[in-house]
């Protein structure tokens, strides 16, 4: 089969040397250290090229039926070609195809499916897919879009026995608690990030003190933004403007000049006391 390629190639180009073409393909594969999953790679990008989804997931097995099993870089470009390409079920259905074929999943793979289940609203699939794959060993780090999915899906409660796994794993939560729409949840996992010296980041910080803005709670934002300014988190410009969105929304502008002036001007230990009460409307 080889040597037909090369002889089909060699007849169109019209040179004895047998054409740049394959003598540049000869020299790629003298340099690559893996030349038969280089090979398998390129087949598999032919075939998302020149052929539908399941074509190419069939195409996957049959290497696998001759003894060859593809890179879990295949698997994941196969999979992320057939959430673009077709519905978002088949995406289910390709990683189930695969794992019956022994082929390598990792936790990109679980990312990847996990996010198509969660657009489907099939929550309590993506949760056992989720567990089955850290039960052979797959160890996941995409914990944000995984919780942040389980609450589209209304899930709450799953979301946050996962949050608390996470965090007591000491992976930063980036305010996956907010996304829960559980504040006082969230607060108490601010508090005890601060308590265990784990720093949160801005993003944390941003997201959490919006939270509270949405909800109502003024004196939280403040409290919030001030605990991330006197760590170094947060300049006095992003202070001014997560308050300002914050405070306005909820006080139609009463008051919101003297309120962040009061944040930036008062020390950290009375604001983290309760110093800096936004002022009652009128």
């Amino acid at each position: 089969m080889l040597l037909s390629l090369f002889c089909q190639r060699a007849s169109t180009t019209g040179t004895g040397s047998g054409g740049p073409e394959i003598l540049a393909l000869m020299n790629h594969l003298r340099r690559t250290p893996h030349s038969l999953s280089s090979a398998s790679n390129c087949l598999i990008k032919a075939y998302t090229i020149c052929h539908d989804a399941q074509a190419t997931i069939d195409m996957l097995s049959h290497l696998c039926r001759l003894g060859y099993i593809p890179s879990a870089w295949a698997c994941n470009f196969v999979l992320k070609f057939v959430a673009r390409s077709s519905g978002l079920e088949m995406v289910a259905a390709a990683s189930d195809q695969m794992k019956f074929s022994q082929m390598t999943l990792d936790a990109d793979s679980l990312n990847i499916v996990t996010r198509s289940l969660f657009k489907a609203k099939k929550a309590d699939e993506a949760v056992q897919l989720w567990v089955e794959m850290i039960e052979i060993g797959v160890k996941p780090h995409g914990y944000s879009s995984f919780i942040i999915g389980l609450c589209d899906c209304g899930k709450y409660d799953v979301a946050y026995e996962v949050l608390q796994g996470v965090t007591k794993e000491r992976v930063p939560i980036e305010a996956m608690a907010y996304n829960m729409g559980e504040m006082q949840k969230a607060q108490q996992e601010f508090m005890k990030m601060l308590e265990a010296n784990i720093k949160p980041d801005i993003v944390t910080c941003n997201i959490l003190a919006t939270g509270f803005g949405r909800s109502g709670l003024l004196m939280e934002v403040g409290l919030t933004m001030l605990t991330c300014f006197f760590l170094g988190l947060l300049n006095k410009a992003t202070v001014r403007g997560v308050a300002l969105a914050c405070v306005s929304k909820k006080m139609a502008m009463y008051g919101i000049q003297e309120y962040v002036a009061k944040i930036q001007q008062q020390p950290a230990s009375s604001c983290l006391s309760g110093g800096c009460m936004p002022p009652a409307a009128p």
